[in-house]
């Protein structure tokens, strides 16, 4: 499904458009070659785009300083709310 950008301040729309948007990165990952990829490299692959995620060989201690920081919220967040 498509939508016009203006759309997506729509919660609904948004939800949708990032919950796509992260299966493709899942997706993406997995075809890779990483099995069951962590909640880090999800975000990072989200966060900085696949190919650049690509570039750097998947190794998150060679993303920017701030990516690897938000990475790391992002997999102590997902710990939490898992238990």
């Amino acid at each position: 499904m498509t939508y016009p950008y203006a759309d997506l301040v729509n919660p609904r729309i948004s939800y949708a458009v990032a919950s796509a948007y992260l299966r493709l990165c899942i997706l993406r990952l997995t075809s890779a070659g990483i099995k069951d990829p962590t909640p880090e490299q999800i975000y990072l692959c989200f966060s900085m785009g696949f190919k650049a995620y690509k570039d750097v060989g998947f190794n998150s201690l060679r993303c920017p300083p701030k990516k690897i920081d938000a990475a790391v919220r992002v997999g102590n967040l997902f710990a939490q709310a898992t238990r």
